[in-house]
Order: C-alpha cells, then sequence, then structure tokens
C-alpha cells in the first residue's frame, strides 16, 4: 500500500492519511523526510471554514435616479473566508405621481478565498 500524506492549516502538523497517524514536527520526522525526498508530494490542506462577520449597519441612503439610471446604494469589503448577508428595503417614489413602491431584499455573498465575490 502507498503511504501518503496530507498537509493542515497548521505547518507543523502532518496527516498520514492510511492510518490518521499525525506527524506533531514534520521537518524531524524521518519518515515523511524521506518520503519527500523520494519526490513525493503531500495533499494540500483543507481550506479554512467560513467564518462569519460581525453586522454591520447600512447607513440610510437617499439617492435620486431618473430614466431607471442604475445607482450603487452601499459597497462592502467582504475579507476572505467570510459570508455577508445584507437585508435591505428599498423605497421609491415617483417624482410626479407621489407613487410609493417598497422592495424587501436579501443579498447574500460568500468568499472564500482572496478573488472575487
Amino acid at each position: 500500500m502507498a503511504i501518503s500524506y496530507k498537509l493542515t492549516r497548521d505547518p507543523g502538523v502532518v496527516l498520514r492519511l492510511e492510518d490518521g497517524a499525525v506527524s506533531w514536527a514534520p521537518a524531524t520526522d524521518p519518515f515523511y523526510v524521506k518520503w519527500l525526498a523520494d519526490g513525493n508530494t503531500a495533499q494540500a490542506a483543507d481550506p479554512a471554514p467560513l467564518r462569519y462577520a460581525d453586522a454591520r449597519p447600512i447607513p440610510e441612503a437617499r439617492v435620486r435616479t431618473t430614466n431607471a439610471t442604475i445607482t450603487e446604494i452601499a459597497r462592502f469589503t467582504v475579507p476572505p473566508n467570510t459570508k455577508y448577508t445584507a437585508r435591505m428595503t428599498v423605497t421609491g417614489v415617483t417624482d410626479t405621481l407621489n407613487a410609493i413602491k417598497e422592495v424587501g431584499m436579501v443579498a447574500t455573498a460568500a468568499r472564500a478565498g482572496g478573488g472575487a465575490v
């Protein structure tokens, strides 16, 4: 049976997959060092789990648009490995008819790594 190892998010710990053995000091573990010297490569560590950001209020914003012009209401920087959910109520009032329309929405963004959402 071929031996294989898997890195962990802790750089001082490596797992041997065949039996679940843990190497607490892989740099000095003679079996792991020889395995690497033989040209083997350990599997990558699992990605960090998502962590949830603290609640951040969206400041009240009044925006005037005409002719269905797209307008940004809010923008947030979402740190890597986070999930952000925004619950918003958007109220629109027409200039001429004073008609009111209210829309509730939920937007969720998850950023698993360093790239764009």
